[in-house]
Order: structure tokens, then C-alpha cells, then sequence
């Protein structure tokens, strides 16, 4: 996980949302046009085609992973504020452009700072284990509709405090009520179960012949 910089520089509120803007910049588009040139899984499962491994879809998600991490590691050249307006931006883009017709990527918590990120019924039982101190292996889970799930649980580092801790700085706070009114993301302490990283291989049904 990142190791955080120090936090924003004094200055004034435009003069830091253009520095935002900027330093985003910077980071979202390359990482996107990384995004778009990455290769997605372009054949639905069916009746004659093998269910993903768990390693498979392991696999299938680094690339989410490592492009949202890489966001903010470049923004945090920027500082603290920086970083937290390139996953803003970085985040649901990244999901958007990783996801295609049979693939489906993204992050969900309990205690989400984007109600978009609530969790999934089908999510809720690995959830509860993982929330409760059970083992914390990756998860393959087989859905109702022939999709297969892959849940990997997040847990809060060193590095993530600035942003999701107990105590907040001012400029963070700030951020946080411009940005995210329902924020629930706060209050954690290193190594609690913060949410998780989820895949989910759409099972696309064929025509009967």
C-alpha cells in the first residue's frame, strides 16, 4: 500500500481546486489510456465453456487494482488532497473502462465514502467473515444465474489514515463534506477490515438450438 506524503499546502481555496485539477490530470490520463488498451474477457460463460478459477479471476482483477493504486501513488505527489481528487475521478473511471459485457470490477464496503459502493447481496456472507476476524483468503462464489463472484477483503493500512482515520485535518474534512455528503469511510484504524475488491464473470445465456 502507499505511503501518504504530507498533507496539502497553505494556500487559497481556487488556487488549490486548479492545483486538484492539475495534479488529476496528470495521473487519470495516462492510467486511462492505459485502462483502454488493456485486453478484457470478450467470451461469456456458457454451457461449453469452463468456469474461471479462482486464480483466474485473481488474475483479472490486478489490473484494477494496480492502475487505482498507481492513481493514487501519483497523486500523492501532489499531497494528500490530491490524491483523494484522483481516486474521485480515477476510481469510477477505472471501473467504467475495466468492465465490459462478461466482466464486472469494483470495490464495495460497509461503510462506503461513494453509496455507489454499498454492498451486494451476493457479497453479504463473505462480508460477515470477514467483518468478524475469519479467514482472510480471497473468495470464489458461485451465483444463482450461472455468474461466478471473486471477493478479495481489503484491510486498512498505515499509509490510508489521512484519509479514512479516527482524527482528520481540516483540508480533509473539507474535502470530504464538498464531496462526498453520505461519507461513511472514516473512523478506521490500521489493519481493520475496510471493504473489499470483488470480480464477477457474467454468465451470459445462449440461444437454445
Amino acid at each position: 500500500m502507499h505511503k501518504c506524503a504530507s498533507s496539502w499546502p497553505r494556500c487559497n481555496p481556487p488556487q488549490r481546486r486548479a492545483k486538484e485539477r492539475d495534479v488529476s490530470r496528470l495521473v487519470i490520463l495516462p492510467l486511462l489510456a492505459l485502462a483502454l488498451a488493456l485486453p478484457v474477457q470478450s467470451e461469456p460463460l456458457g454451457a461449453a465453456k469452463a468456469l474461471p478459477t479462482l486464480d483466474q479471476q485473481a488474475e483479472q482483477l490486478k489490473p484494477y487494482k494496480q492502475l487505482l493504486q498507481g492513481a493514487l501513488q501519483n497523486g500523492l505527489n501532489g499531497g494528500t488532497l490530491a490524491a483523494m481528487a484522483a481516486c474521485q475521478l480515477m476510481a469510477p473511471a477505472l471501473q467504467s473502462n475495466l468492465t465490459s459485457a462478461v466482466i464486472e470490477v469494483g470495490r464495495a464496503s460497509h461503510k462506503p465514502r461513494n453509496p455507489a459502493n454499498g454492498l451486494q447481496p451476493w457479497m453479504l456472507e463473505a462480508h460477515r467473515d470477514y467483518l468478524q476476524g475469519g479467514d482472510s483468503a480471497p473468495r470464489q462464489i458461485a451465483l444463482n444465474d450461472g455468474s461466478v463472484g471473486y471477493l478479495e477483503p481489503i484491510y486498512l493500512q498505515q499509509g490510508c489514515l489521512q484519509c479514512h482515520g479516527a482524527v482528520l485535518t481540516g483540508e480533509v474534512s473539507d474535502f470530504l463534506a464538498a464531496n462526498y455528503a453520505a461519507d461513511r469511510a472514516t473512523g478506521f484504524a490500521v489493519g481493520d477490515y475496510r471493504g473489499l475488491f470483488w470480480l464477477k464473470t457474467i454468465a451470459v445465456k445462449t440461444p437454445q438450438q
